[in-house]
C-alpha cells in the first residue's frame, strides 16, 4: 500500500455523522500532506483530498527550533 494511504481505514472508522470528516498530516517521504476523508452523501464510499503542506511543516519546524534557543525563565 502506498505511505499516503496507510491507516486510512482507522481514521475512516471515525468518520461520524456529527463530524463529517476527519483529517491527518501525512509523511511521505520528504514531502507532508494533509489528508481529509470524507463520506460521498449518496452511497457508501469515501473521498480522500490531499493538500501538500511540507512548505508549512518545515516553517514550523524552524520555528520551534529559533524557539529553543530563547531561554524560558
Amino acid at each position: 500500500m502506498h505511505p499516503y494511504l496507510t491507516g486510512w481505514h482507522t481514521i475512516a472508522g471515525e468518520i461520524t455523522e456529527k463530524t463529517g470528516y476527519r483529517t491527518r498530516d501525512v509523511k511521505v517521504g520528504d514531502l507532508w500532506y494533509e489528508q481529509a476523508i470524507s463520506p460521498v452523501p449518496t452511497n457508501q464510499n469515501l473521498r480522500i483530498y490531499g493538500k501538500d503542506i511540507t512548505v508549512r511543516k518545515k516553517a514550523d519546524e524552524l520555528k520551534d527550533e529559533f524557539i529553543g534557543w530563547f531561554p524560558t525563565n
